[in-house]
């Protein structure tokens, strides 16, 4: 278990990459998560408009 977190000296290498990678794949789900939320809207909008 201890060579999964000492990994000969490298583990800032690797570890940053793993929190780099969580990260971006965080703020890729929240930003796709705004963009439905704006298309809803978006498409709500429109069928309101298209009800008069």
């Amino acid at each position: 278990m201890n060579e999964l977190f000492n990994m000969n000296g490298y583990e800032f290498y690797v570890w940053g990459s793993v929190v780099c990678f969580v990260c971006v794949v965080l703020l890729d789900m929240v930003s796709l998560k705004t963009k439905k939320k704006q298309a809803e809207r978006k498409i709500k909008a429109m069928h309101k408009r298209a009800k008069r």
